[in-house]
C-alpha cells in the first residue's frame, strides 16, 4: 500500500508548547512526512470580520509547489467562519491552533494529538475523494454533527473536539462509508490501529482514573502504605539483627 506523503509546514508563530518534531517522527504505516521542516512567515494582514484570514489570504501565502502529495499547512490564525481547518486548492490543507490550543491544554491534551488527529483526517479525506482535497465550499458530506471520538466528528463546538484527540477512533458508520467508496480494507483498519496510539500523557490518565474511581483510589493508596510499612519495618529488623550479631574486635 502507498503511503500519502505529506509536506509538513508551518506558518507564522507557534504556540511554544507545540512539538512538531514529535509529529514528524510519528511512525505510520498510512502516510510519511517528507521534505526538511519549513516555516513561513505571515506577510499579510486578515481580510475578514472579527480579524479572520480568508481562504483567498491563506492561500496566497502558502507554497504552490511541494515534494508531498498533500500540503498540511499549521496556523494559529482566526480563519473563516472561525473553522479549526480549511480545504485549499492545490492537495493544500490548513489547521488553525487558534482557540484549538487554548481548549487542549484545559483538557491534558498535548497539541500535537490535535495536529494528528487532523492529519489522520486529512489522509482519508485525501483517499476518499481519489487522491484529491476538495475545497471547502464542496458538497462533501463526510462528516457527522453528532460527537463520537471519531476523526470525522463536526465539531462545530471547538471544545468538542477534546473527544476525538484521545485515543480517536472511526465510527461504524464512517468505516462503512469509507469501504463504500472503495477505500481499502487494510488501509481502514491501520488507521484504526494507529489511532489508539494517539494519547494524553500517562500521568493525566492516572490522574483520570482517581477522579473517577476515588474510592478505589484512596483504598489502594492505604493498602500500599500499608505494605510499604512492613517492608521498611522488615528491612530495618534485619539490618539491627545483622548488626548487633556481628562479632566486636
Amino acid at each position: 500500500m502507498t503511503l500519502v506523503r505529506i509536506s509538513l509546514v508551518a506558518v507564522g508563530q507557534m504556540p511554544r508548547d507545540l512539538h512538531l518534531e514529535r509529529v514528524r517522527s510519528w511512525q505510520s504505516s498510512v502516510f510519511e512526512i517528507v521534505g526538511s521542516p519549513a516555516s513561513y512567515t505571515v506577510t499579510r494582514d486578515s481580510d475578514g470580520p472579527d480579524w479572520q484570514y480568508s481562504d483567498a489570504a491563506l492561500e496566497a501565502q502558502l507554497p504552490t509547489t511541494f515534494e508531498g502529495d498533500v500540503l498540511f499547512a499549521i496556523v494559529n490564525l482566526p480563519l473563516t467562519d472561525n473553522y479549526y481547518g480549511r480545504r485549499l486548492s492545490g492537495n493544500r490543507a490548513v489547521v488553525s491552533l487558534h482557540e484549538v490550543a487554548a481548549i487542549m491544554r484545559m483538557a491534558n491534551v498535548p497539541l500535537e494529538n490535535a495536529v494528528l488527529r487532523l492529519l489522520y483526517a486529512a489522509v482519508l479525506v485525501y483517499a476518499r475523494f481519489g487522491n484529491t482535497i476538495p475545497l471547502t465550499g464542496d458538497n462533501t458530506s463526510y462528516t457527522h454533527e453528532e460527537t463520537r471520538g471519531c476523526l470525522f466528528d463536526m465539531n462545530a463546538y471547538k471544545p468538542d473536539l477534546v473527544a476525538s484527540c484521545d485515543r480517536p477512533s472511526l465510527c461504524a458508520d464512517c468505516v462503512t462509508a469509507l469501504r463504500a467508496q472503495t477505500i481499502p480494507t487494510e488501509l481502514v483498519a491501520n488507521v484504526q490501529h494507529e489511532l489508539k496510539r494517539i494519547r494524553k500523557p500517562l500521568y493525566y490518565r492516572l490522574l483520570e482514573l482517581v477522579r473517577s474511581y476515588p474510592l478505589i483510589a484512596l483504598g489502594l493508596s492505604a493498602a500500599a502504605a500499608i505494605v510499604l510499612g512492613i517492608i521498611g519495618s522488615l528491612i530495618a529488623s534485619y539490618l539491627y539483627a545483622a548488626l548487633t550479631l556481628r562479632p566486636s574486635n
